[in-house]
């Protein structure tokens, strides 16, 4: 284990492995000399420290790197990402859905993808921390990311990681996707890592409290209009029946099934 500079970090006896310093180091040679940019996908169980060990590399990478720009929103990324300067690092913490591969084709996933493409101009260090690697779209995981690090338990204790460098990662998202097998290709390096947050983490934690809970407040909010929509609609249904309109009319009308139909006049949805 190798003591990190501590123009980076406060000194609390913060340790980094060797190894992996070693290559932190070839990508800060890289990003700053050959005018290039480096984005690290990190992924992990809850609770195995994937913000934490993201948040460590990004304050190796810049020391001015702090708890704001852990941005907790697609919206929050894509507003602070022209405001950084060079070499600056920012990080999206597992609001990732415009990443998904489930919604490659989404407005938020054209953004993001475009906004990664603009910022190479930036040579910036950009973390992206989610659950899963394969819920990613192939454009960001195999194409657009430089490594993959994933954290993990071992025996109930946190702390280890495996990395998958450019070449391993391809052919991990490749083999691995459909059965979400992160064991089919053995990645690059493993190390481990220290319990410490190099940010305010009372305030990244309040931060990240606040977006969970506007986002919960923005799902109800949306149940609620669906299930008014909802009834809104059998009303006009049963209305439309009583009014003498046949079933099949009912279906093409509102783009339902006849069983759906039958069950809203039935009272059964």
């Amino acid at each position: 284990m190798v003591m990190v500079r501590q123009d980076v970090f406060p000194p609390k006896g913060y340790y980094i492995d060797g190894k992996y310093k070693e290559q932190l180091d070839i990508i800060r040679k890289t990003v700053e000399g050959h005018d290039r940019d480096v984005v690290i996908i990190y992924c992990g169980d809850v609770g195995d420290g994937k913000s934490t060990k993201c948040a460590q590399d990004l304050k190796y990478f810049d020391p001015t790197f702090e708890h704001t720009r852990m941005c907790q929103t697609e919206g929050d990324f894509q507003e602070r990402i022209p405001k950084l300067n060079k070499y600056q690092a920012i990080a999206l913490d597992e609001s990732f859905e415009g990443l998904s591969s489930t919604q490659v084709a989404s407005r938020v996933h054209r953004i993001l993808v475009n906004l990664l493409q603009i910022v190479r101009q930036q040579n910036l260090y950009i973390g992206l921390v989610l659950p899963n690697y394969f819920d990613l779209s192939k454009t960001v995981a195999i194409f657009r990311s430089k490594w993959l690090v994933q954290v993990y338990s071992y025996k109930g204790q946190r702390g280890r990681f495996k990395v998958w460098g450019k070449d391993r990662k391809r052919e991990l998202y490749v083999k691995g996707k459909k059965s979400i097998n992160y064991h089919c290709v053995r990645p690059n390096m493993r190390g481990r890592f220290v319990k410490f947050m190099p940010i305010d983490e009372k305030k990244y934690k309040a931060m990240k409290y606040k977006a969970l809970t506007d986002s919960m407040n923005e799902e109800s909010a949306l149940d609620k209009r669906t299930t008014f929509a909802k009834k809104t609609r059998d009303k006009a249904i049963k209305q439309l029946k009583k009014d003498g309109m046949k079933r099949k009319d009912l279906a093409d009308l509102f783009g339902l099934s006849l069983t759906t139909i039958d069950k809203v006049l039935s009272g059964k949805r």
